[in-house]
């Protein structure tokens, strides 16, 4: 089956793919970091298990495929799915280039996942978004309609309001982090590059108030035809439950499930009840 793009002409890289192996440890699980290039990029993403279902697991801003997803390469059935995830366009290890939030970055990072799964031979997959993955989720689900099998959708929205943008304000200075948040990003990024990477990301949302109306995905959502499950944490403090409510009435083949005392990574603190989410909505006929 040949992925087909329903709002834009997709373009085949003609890129070769080369690919760097290095074994590191995660938990309880082994990951093989494999470098791949795809177009001017560098992408850092990882394959495990062997089941004939393939998830593609998206994680969050700044976040890695490990620092996000921990708990589903070691909890989800790895004979029953096989896992594949990346480290986001200018995040982890997918560096060089650093990250640039141009205008429709989701819509760039969507493209480029297209292509990195079609190199890695996968032409039908579910997709597991979480925050801005799941925003990337969406947008591919609705470019890439033939690819996507199932869609599950983690603390997602569509748009941004004036509240949204007060809570990305309230979050620009680090300096007000928990020291052990800011320290764990400080590994990966160094203060330098972590503290102007935060504040590029929390003024694009800012900006989009103004310039887009506040637009960040929704004119997407009518193209999205797979069965979507949408999750979303009760308590969360970044994105208010009314983001995820709003997805999940626009996707015309959605359910909505609040996930009671869930915070924004509630999958990583109710590892093991979203996992059941996800293995029973992804084996569903």
């Amino acid at each position: 089956m040949i992925c087909n793009r329903v709002l834009h002409s997709y373009k085949s890289s003609k890129k070769t793919m080369s690919s760097v192996k290095i074994v590191i440890r995660n938990v309880s699980s082994e990951i093989i970091d494999q470098t791949t290039k795809v177009d001017k990029y560098t992408i850092n993403h990882a394959v495990v298990g062997n089941g004939k279902h393939t998830i593609l697991l998206l994680p969050g801003a700044m976040g890695t495929m490990q620092s996000d997803f921990a708990p589903q390469f070691s909890g989800l059935d790895k004979t029953k799915y096989t896992l594949v995830s990346w480290d986001p366009i200018g995040y982890g290890k997918s560096r060089p280039p650093e990250r640039e939030y141009i205008p429709d970055f989701y819509v760039n990072d969507a493209e480029v996942l297209a292509k990195l799964m079609k190199n890695l031979g996968k032409q039908q997959y579910s997709v597991v978004g979480w925050s801005d993955g799941a925003i990337t989720g969406t947008i591919l689900a609705a470019l890439f309609p033939s690819c996507v099998h199932r869609l599950v959708l983690m603390a997602t929205m569509a748009y941004v309001t004036q509240e949204d943008v007060d809570i990305y304000e309230s979050l620009k200075d680090i300096s007000k982090w928990t020291p052990q948040l800011r320290s764990k990003l400080e590994a990966v990024y160094g203060a330098e590059y972590l503290e102007r990477l935060w504040t590029s990301y929390c003024q694009y949302f800012v900006n989009l108030l103004s310039s887009s109306n506040g637009e960040v995905c929704q004119r997407f959502l009518p193209q999205v035809l797979c069965p979507t499950l949408v999750l979303h944490g009760e308590l969360d403090p970044l994105v208010p439950v009314y983001h995820g409510k709003f997805v999940a009435d626009n996707i015309s083949n959605a359910k909505f499930h609040l996930v009671e005392k869930g915070k924004h990574n509630f999958h990583i603190k109710f590892a093991d009840s979203i996992n059941s989410k996800i293995d029973q909505f992804l084996s569903e006929k």
